[in-house]
């Protein structure tokens, strides 16, 4: 939610948030309360748009490969403006730090940006002897992130992560899923948003706990459950290696759900697995609501009987 139109600039301002949850917000208790994160996040009328950058990795080998990178920047001032993107990509450690200096560097790529309008900057860059990402335990699960600046006249007036893992992947009718040339059957599991006796409200040592047990039996995929994950899929910085798949049922009727599907790869895409894993495309409303004539049927998408964090700095 865009704030700006109702705050008292130079003033005092109060944010009260109130949750309201319906007797048909599921069709199970999924939790009362504020049990996610809540961000208030402040930029310049200038910046990097919501979910507004995009990895991918191509011509992957142990010997190269090259990073695209995407980045939507919109301009909610009353002016048009003239910025400069550019971007350096840093290897992460386990614990998810930047190590070392920048294996590669963007050159600044220079975008008029119309008043109220958004603007992208395209661009690729070698990077030799990547670190692959890949799912144990006959591969590691490297991650690298892109930390991108927006700058107007001299200024850095933003600054954008992105986390990713560079990696090949092959889908083939006969050997299956391939990463990085190597075989992975997947074995995958469904992890609903709760945690058991402790509640809903998220503990990172306990979804650590939970990961931790699922690969110790050998787990390599998760299906998130229906109910809104944590930024991060597990909300860890840990690299577990698991490949993650996102869901979304939405709760209302048919014409609600019209406008969900066209937003919901650019949600996933902007908000990846921590892991730098791959995060296939989000299964899209398997429970929609239709109401006709006061009577209410449920509309699946799915199967029959299935029941399933790019971070700006500071976030």
């Amino acid at each position: 939610m865009d704030l700006t139109p109702y705050l008292d600039v130079g003033g005092r301002n109060q944010l009260a948030i109130r949750l309201d949850n319906p007797p048909e917000s599921a069709r199970w208790y999924p939790g009362g309360g504020l049990y996610r994160d809540v961000w208030l996040t402040v930029t310049d009328p200038v910046h990097v748009a919501q979910w507004g950058t995009h990895v991918t990795t191509a011509d992957v080998s142990v010997k190269a490969a090259t990073v695209d990178l995407r980045v939507d920047v919109a301009n909610d001032g009353a002016h048009a403006a003239r910025v400069q993107v550019a971007s350096e990509i840093f290897a992460l450690d386990e614990a998810g730090r930047p190590t070392g200096k920048a294996i590669a560097r963007i050159a600044p790529q220079a975008l008029d940006i119309a008043a109220g309008g958004s603007a992208r900057a395209q661009s690729s860059v070698r990077i030799d002897h990547p670190r692959l990402w890949g799912p144990p335990p006959t591969q590691q699960p490297h991650r690298h992130v892109a930390i991108t600046t927006v700058s107007r006249d001299g200024k850095v007036v933003d600054r954008y992560q992105t986390r990713f893992g560079i990696r090949e992947l092959r889908f083939d009718p006969q050997r299956g899923v391939s990463v990085n040339g190597e075989a992975v059957r997947l074995q995958g599991v469904n992890q609903h948003h709760d945690l058991g006796a402790l509640g809903a409200a998220f503990n990172v040592r306990a979804a650590e706990r939970q990961l931790e047990i699922l690969r110790g039996m050998g787990v390599n995929a998760i299906r998130l459950g229906p109910q809104p994950a944590r930024s991060a899929a597990a909300g860890t910085d840990r690299p577990h290696g698991f490949w993650w798949s996102t869901r979304c049922s939405i709760l209302g009727t048919q014409e609600d759900a019209a406008g969900f599907p066209p937003r919901l790869p650019r949600v996933a895409r902007g908000r990846p697995a921590r892991d730098g894993a791959p995060r296939p495309q989000p299964s899209l409303g398997d429970h929609v609501e239709r109401r006709q004539r006061g009577r209410r049927a449920v509309h699946r998408r799915g199967r029959r009987g299935d029941r399933p964090q790019a971070q700006r700095d500071g976030a």
